[in-house]
């Protein structure tokens, strides 16, 4: 039932009972991130709202909060210090709003935890090098379908990346914008204009990348063929 706003969810364990609080409100056309959470809260869905900032005090004290689904509302700001409290967030989708730069969320930077971060569908045209410097837990990065005029240097997290998923109006990858990517086992580089597949060649993602995606890249698909996929001999 969507208007109830808040559910516990009780795990039973062997020797301890752990009640898991969600706040959850789905498609009640809420403009403002509502007042009553409780501080103790630990997951927050708030999807499908028309929902248009984030404030300092929204989350503000929510120490034990680890997840935020604000998938599908009209966030287009968000406060410097709005996440700075969130000691134990580990997962935000910020999914099919209207964003337009990536230092929104500069703030999750506070949170040493967060390891998930959706940025799909966004307005967001660049994602520089200080942009992700700070987001040092950061495996799982999505920032498809935002018009981005060139392919991020994602160095500062590279050690980190696990999945990675982004879309642009670039023609051309280098894969030393990848960095010494680590443990990097899915890449998908989509809804773009990519003329020629990305050369792995002697790159450290070549060892470990299984699964790479170039869906709708309609100028590549004339150039798609067994040389694109040679140097990754993983590919599942």
């Amino acid at each position: 039932n969507t208007s109830i706003a808040g559910i516990l969810c009780c795990i039973f364990m062997t020797v301890s009972v752990h009640c898991e609080v969600e706040y959850s409100r789905i498609l009640q056309g809420l403009t403002a991130v509502p007042w009553d959470i409780p501080a103790n809260v630990e997951k927050v869905n708030l999807r499908q709202n028309i929902i248009s900032s984030i404030g300092s005090s929204d989350f503000a004290g929510m120490t034990e909060l680890w997840e935020i689904d604000l998938y599908d509302n009209q966030i287009s700001s968000i406060a410097a210090d709005a996440l700075n409290d969130l000691v134990s967030l580990k997962s935000l989708s910020l999914e099919k709003n209207l964003l337009t730069d990536f230092s929104a969320v500069h703030s999750a930077k506070a949170c040493p935890m967060l390891w998930y971060l959706n940025m799909n569908y966004n307005k967001i045209t660049t994602v520089t090098t200080q942009d992700l410097k700070g987001f040092n837990a950061l495996s799982h990065l999505y920032i498809k379908l935002n018009p981005l005029t060139t392919f991020p240097n994602v160095s500062e997290i590279s050690s980190k990346l696990v999945n990675y998923y982004l879309s642009g109006t670039y023609g051309s990858v280098d894969a030393d914008l990848l960095g010494t990517t680590e443990k990097l086992i899915e890449l998908g580089i989509t809804d773009s204009s990519l003329t020629f597949c990305v050369d792995f060649t002697g790159q450290q993602t070549a060892t470990t990348l299984k699964r790479l995606h170039y869906s709708n890249n309609a100028n590549l698909t004339p150039n798609l063929g067994p040389s694109c996929f040679a140097s990754l001999p993983l590919l599942e």
